[in-house]
């Protein structure tokens, strides 16, 4: 009887630090330049999330730039497995005011097969041949603007830019994907805030909202205004840049910010060669006890 309480309780002692061996390890990756995740040991599961690169903004009274498009979830993957990851890049502005003006499209954001999150769209004026018909759009739609009337500030959160006097703000992708975010546990991913339009008689829109880590990130570019304020890009990775409008002058359109991966996973250790001994010494004890017995 005596044995069996004595193995009992050491085996009861030796369970403690079974336990605490087995403890979840979170760790978190956020890339900011393309390149190749390889998943760790003990990994089985990943939560992940991309945002394309940000579109420009347009010398012009035009919409501010969509910011890219989101992409979230969680998958099952094997250890050793190797994803690419790729960044997208923000939009560029060419750099011409006046009506001739256009911003870029950003780049699209991926992890491997598992996600792709393509860019936003950069803006234009409607009769400018390069206009198409998503103007401002993205993950979060870019301001709208007014032809002699007031610009609109930049979506956020998934929303549709708020609209110009004239011109109609860029449609965003819609806040579900964006509710996704609270997936992250060891990380805080929030959305940022869209831009302020532009000053001035004709305003341009502000460019749409990224994505912010534990509150922190990249913004799109303000356009530049020669006789007014510009509009303002929009706050976070992935975010759209400004429109500068027109007073009596024109402006040069902003740049969107470039995209963001982020991986999060946990690791289950292996249990300790101490809690492996500690068994062993147990079965030495129980056998020698025995003997003695006998």
């Amino acid at each position: 009887m005596r044995l069996t309480r004595l193995v009992q309780f050491i085996f009861a002692c030796a369970a403690i630090p079974l336990v605490m061996t087995a403890q979840l390890q979170a760790a978190v990756l956020s890339y900011t330049t393309s390149s190749v995740f390889v998943v760790p040991a003990g990994v089985n599961s990943i939560t992940a999330m991309a945002i394309g690169g940000g579109g420009a903004g347009t010398g012009t009274h035009g919409p501010g730039g969509g910011s890219g498009y989101l992409d979230v979830g969680t998958f099952a993957v094997i250890p050793g497995a190797m994803y690419s990851v790729t960044i997208g890049a923000g939009g560029l502005s060419d750099n011409v005011d006046g009506n001739d003006s256009f911003g870029g499209n950003g780049g699209t954001s991926s992890l491997g097969g598992l996600l792709t999150a393509p860019g936003g769209f950069g803006s234009a004026t409607p009769n400018h041949p390069n206009a198409g018909p998503n103007v401002g759009d993205g993950g979060s739609g870019g301001g709208g603007a007014g032809n002699a009337g007031f610009g609109g500030a930049g979506g956020s959160s998934g929303s549709n830019g708020a609209a110009g006097e004239t011109y109609p703000g860029g449609v965003g992708q819609g806040p579900s994907v964006w509710a996704d975010l609270s997936l992250f546990g060891e990380v805080l991913l929030t959305a940022g805030l869209g831009g302020a339009p532009s000053t001035g008689s004709h305003q341009g829109g502000g460019g749409g909202g990224g994505i912010l880590v534990d509150g922190f990130g990249l913004m799109g570019s303000d356009a530049v205004g020669f006789n007014q304020l510009g509009g303002q890009g929009g706050n976070g990775y992935g975010a759209g840049g400004g429109s500068s409008g027109y007073n009596s002058a024109y402006g040069l359109g902003g740049s969107g910010a470039d995209g963001l991966v982020v991986i999060e996973y946990s690791v289950v250790p292996e249990p300790s060669s101490v809690v492996l001994l500690g068994f062993g010494a147990i079965s030495l004890f129980a056998v020698a006890r025995r003997r003695k017995l006998a």
